[in-house]
């Protein structure tokens, strides 16, 4: 979910975002480090997380043989409540240019997108 960044009085549960994320961060979600440890840490820190109604995790820069790759980073929204409120909102939260982690171009989410990924009026 793309995500213009809400003010935490207009977005119910918003938080702050956190300060950049390095790749090997083992508290983001979006990163393989946090699913390479411990079975009872992972859980541990997914309470965390289903603790907050909306969060924001920050991509990072992948750097491969080739290039270097920033990730956009993503909103995760646990609370049905927040799931609501956002779903409401296109003007202020958008799935059309993508749902998965991963960063395709335009062309591909608009070809591949499923009715989850498009916003009202589409949806």
């Amino acid at each position: 979910m793309t995500a213009v960044t809400p003010d935490s009085e207009s977005s119910p549960g918003a938080s702050t975002k956190p300060p950049a994320a390095t790749e090997a961060d083992p508290h983001n979600p979006l990163h393989n480090a946090f699913w390479r440890r411990d079975r009872q840490v992972i859980d541990a820190d997914l309470k965390d997380v289903c603790a907050q109604p909306l969060t924001f995790y920050p991509g990072f820069v992948f750097t491969g043989d080739l290039e270097s790759v920033k990730t956009p980073g993503a909103w995760f929204i646990t609370k049905h409540a927040t799931v609501m409120e956002v779903s409401r909102n296109p003007q202020i939260y958008s799935s059309s240019s993508g749902i998965t982690i991963n960063d395709f171009p335009p062309e591909f989410n608009e070809y591949f997108n499923s009715i989850i990924a498009m916003d009202d009026p589409r949806h």
